[in-house]
């Protein structure tokens, strides 16, 4: 019970951290709601992403529930990716260097027919700082400066089951499995505005907070071959609105130094409540794998973002 205790809170306290985090500096996490993380843990990432599929006695897969009921002892995984960009754009060039948690799992079959998990993984990612300074067609205002500034992220919290409902009939095994996940996270965005010619400057800061829960399912067919294992998976998450809320607060201002000097607000919206439309996502998987000493397999994934909306008022 003490290591489960120390389990739990080591999820909550990292529930911070991943808040904290900067997991990305890339001007194309500024649409939407970011930078999609959508890689499932260390093992996931090692094969590209593959995981709809893949089924393993010590490895958590939360890319597909049905896999859970394949826990044959207690894992704990916590992983940790790295990665060096480089932006460029003609004589500009910008290089970062980002590290930070990629998930914390925790799972463990409640029988021979079940299993449990769960975990707290970055959905999302925001991260950029973007410039442009164009020219003005009006008389002496000059040159105009904008500033892009974006922040935070989408993360989420999960915990799921998976039992097989079909054992060994005709050497195949059929499970289902189910996640329910709890997101959380703020969307901050920031606009800055000044021109050479005008000490005033004007700024816009949009902060969108989404907290609400939605949840996915999955199926995991495994026939087996003499020594091979053949593994057919599919995985669904259908349209939800999450409840979210939302700040805006425009207004201009001079500069004291290092302080702004508000000189008057153009609009202020506090709290103001609404939903975050996430679109209807599946994926489909088949492997081959013979003893665990090799596998190989492909996935399809499928999302329709036309019924995106970041933000609806209620």
């Amino acid at each position: 019970m003490n290591k489960f205790k120390f389990i739990f809170y080591l999820i909550f306290l990292s529930s911070f951290s991943l808040s904290a985090q900067v997991n990305s500096y890339s001007p194309y996490s500024s649409f939407g709601l970011g930078h999609l993380y959508g890689a499932g843990n260390i093992s996931n990432i090692s094969m590209g992403g593959l995981g709809t599929s893949i089924t393993n006695l010590y490895s958590i897969n939360h890319l597909n529930p049905a896999s859970y009921q394949y826990l044959s002892q207690t894992a704990f995984e916590i992983g940790v990716m790295s990665s060096f960009l480089k932006l460029s754009q003609e004589s500009l060039e910008q290089k970062n260097f980002i590290s930070g948690l990629t998930g914390l799992s925790f799972g463990f079959p409640l029988s021979d027919k079940i299993g449990f998990s769960m975990g707290l993984i970055p959905y999302t990612n925001v991260g950029y700082n973007v410039e442009n300074t164009i020219h003005s067609n009006i008389e002496d205002v000059g040159l105009v400066n904008y500033r892009y500034m974006g922040s935070g992220g989408v993360n989420k919290f999960l915990f799921g089951f998976g039992g097989k409902i079909i054992d060994d009939t005709f050497d195949t095994d059929i499970s289902i499995g189910a996640n329910f996940n709890y997101f959380f996270g703020p969307l901050n965005r920031t606009t800055q505005i000044h021109t050479d010619n005008s000490l005033v400057e004007f700024k816009e800061i949009n902060s969108i907070n989404l907290r609400d829960f939605n949840f996915d399912f999955g199926l995991v067919i495994a026939h087996r071959l003499k020594d091979y294992v053949i593994n057919l998976g599919i995985s669904a998450s259908p349209e939800a609105k999450i409840k979210s809320s939302k700040t805006l607060f425009q207004h201009t201002y001079i500069m004291s130094g290092q302080f702004e000097t508000l000189l008057d607000t153009i609009a202020y919206v506090n709290n103001d409540q609404g939903n975050v439309i996430m679109p209807f996502s599946c994926a489909g998987g088949l492997s081959l794998a013979s003893n665990q000493n090799w596998l190989i397999g492909f996935d399809y994934h499928y999302t329709n973002w036309e019924n995106y909306h970041l933000f609806e008022e209620s």
